[in-house]
C-alpha cells in the first residue's frame, strides 16, 4: 500500500463515512445550515505521531455527543447517559476514526490517547482537512490539524 502523507477531505470524508456506517449506524449527511459560532460542546481529539503526524477533532453540540452515545452505546429504555458515558462514547468515536486513517495513510504511527472536554464551536472552515456533518439535526465538525512545521 502506498504512503500518503497528508490526508486530505475526500480520505476523511471516506473514514468517516466507513466509522459512522459501522459504529453508529448512521450515514453521514451533510451540515447545511449555518455554523453555530459560539456554542460551547465536547471537543473530543486524539493526536497521531510518527510519518504522518496530526490531531484528529470531533466537536458536536450536546444533543448530537448524547445521540451519538446512545447509538453507540444502546442504553436500557428509560436510562439516560450521563457525562462518562458521553465522554467515553466521542473518544472511541475519534479513537476508531484516527486509528482507520492512520491505517489507509500507512507508514509507521502511532496513536495517542483520546482526550475529552468542553469547548467553542470551532471554525466554520479550519485550515486542514475537515468535514462538517449533520447528526439528527445537530452539527458535527470533523477536522485534522497539523503541528507547526
Amino acid at each position: 500500500m502506498p504512503t500518503i502523507l497528508h490526508p486530505d477531505d475526500l480520505l476523511l470524508g471516506a473514514v468517516v463515512e466507513q466509522v459512522w456506517a459501522s459504529m453508529l449506524h448512521q450515514p453521514v449527511l451533510p451540515w447545511t445550515a449555518p455554523w453555530p459560532t459560539g456554542t460551547v460542546g465536547p471537543l473530543a481529539s486524539i493526536t497521531v505521531t510518527g510519518d504522518w503526524s496530526g490531531t484528529l477533532r470531533l466537536w458536536c453540540t450536546d444533543g448530537a455527543a448524547t445521540s451519538m452515545t446512545r447509538a453507540l452505546l444502546k442504553p436500557a429504555a428509560g436510562s439516560e447517559a450521563d457525562a462518562e458515558d458521553v465522554e467515553d462514547a466521542l473518544g472511541e468515536v475519534v479513537n476508531v476514526v484516527a486509528g482507520s486513517l492512520k491505517g489507509a495513510l500507512g507508514g509507521t504511527s502511532r496513536l495517542g490517547l483520546p482526550h475529552v472536554a468542553r469547548g467553542l464551536s470551532p471554525a466554520w472552515s479550519p485550515a486542514g482537512p475537515h468535514l462538517t456533518a449533520s447528526w439528527h439535526g445537530d452539527p458535527v465538525l470533523v477536522s485534522i490539524h497539523h503541528p507547526a512545521r
